[in-house]
């Protein structure tokens, strides 16, 4: 069965997402921009998730291999969704970044440059396509070196979907931020498909994971705030307070109590169960959606009307997932992930 062929469960969702998008397009333009990206912020941590710990995956032996490969690899499969999901962002930029109206000289001037912003979209994805190939068929060597290349992409491209969103705004751990969130993402996704096959050693391989990431999350939120306050740096306060009104400080709040849960949760005695990381794993999904929201749609409320970006949103968001979630089926006949696949050697 083609990949292309999606189940009938993504099929119907896929069309009703992107031909409600579609014709929105047509009369709130900005408003269909303004939820394409938000499914691309969404989204696309998924298949960015999946890559890096797939990446990651040879450098390190034990059993962590065995849970999260099968999940990795149906992951990976996602990829070329991110084409799909970049469209709505590279025809619309206009209508979403302030840079845009801006006459800057230098490298700024040349960088905040529509083609070129563009251009280093595509080039972003034909190199994910690329790291892709080398995590199923790549050596130890080659897949350490495309890691540190996944990261400093992931990096670039968070600068320009979100940070940019913001042209004064400043944060040298946005990135780190957004990749972290992108791990998670991939680790409950993987964790979530092989959580049935799970042993019992291997559920608390799983937890100790998905508790790492979620105190790493943690701790950068509030590194990044510690230093923002504390410095007094103007422009990066009010893009704190910008998030703190008509009801975002209560999603951002929500948003990173439903993180502590999470990380108490799995910390107790309960937290390797299979019911505890099954509800582990999709609040974790769950988050990445609220946390997409939390970061774009604060800085996009003038653009369009509240019902229209209301509207945008959801139907950018349900087409957008079914189509990744129907890359992802039917799963792989032989898993490249496991270590039943020998890797070459460097």
């Amino acid at each position: 069965m083609s990949r292309l062929a999606f189940p009938r469960g993504c099929r119907w969702p896929a069309l009703v997402g992107l031909l409600g998008l579609l014709g929105l397009a047509w009369v709130q333009p900005a408003a269909a921009a303004a939820g394409g990206l938000v499914a691309l912020a969404a989204g696309s941590a998924l298949p960015l998730g999946c890559l890096l710990l797939a990446l990651l995956l040879p450098l390190v032996d034990g059993d962590w291999r065995a849970v999260l490969g099968p999940g990795l690899a149906r992951g990976l499969a996602a990829l070329p969704g991110l084409a799909l999901l970049l469209l709505p962002v590279l025809l619309g930029f206009g209508l979403l970044y302030p840079w845009v109206d801006e006459q800057a000289d230098g490298f700024r001037g040349l960088y905040l440059w529509g083609p070129a912003f563009v251009l280093r979209n595509l080039v972003y994805l034909g190199a994910w396509l690329a790291l892709g190939w080398l995590a199923r068929r790549g050596s130890p060597l080659r897949c350490a070196q495309g890691a540190i290349a996944a990261v400093l992409l992931g990096t670039l491209a968070a600068l320009d979907w979100l940070m940019a969103l913001d042209p004064h705004f400043l944060s040298t751990l946005f990135g780190l931020l957004v990749i972290i969130r992108q791990l998670l993402t991939g680790l409950a996704f993987a964790g979530l498909l092989g959580l049935a096959a799970l042993t019992p050693p291997r559920a608390r391989i799983l937890r100790g994971l998905l508790l790492a990431g979620l105190l790493l999350w943690l701790y950068l939120h509030v590194m990044q705030l510690l230093i923002v306050w504390s410095v007094d740096l103007p422009h990066e306060i009010r893009w704190y307070q910008r998030r703190e009104t008509a009801g975002w400080g209560l999603l951002g709040a929500g948003l990173a109590g439903l993180q502590v849960l999470l990380a108490v949760g799995l910390a107790s005695p309960l937290g390797s169960r299979p019911a505890a990381l099954r509800l582990a794993c999709g609040a974790i999904l769950l988050g990445g959606v609220l946390e997409a929201l939390w970061l774009t749609l604060p800085l996009l409320a003038g653009i369009a009307p509240a019902w229209a970006l209301a509207l945008g949103t959801l139907l950018a968001l349900l087409g957008g997932v079914a189509v990744l979630l129907g890359l992802t089926w039917p799963p792989p006949a032989v898993d490249p992930l496991s270590d039943a696949v020998p890797r070459r050697t460097p």
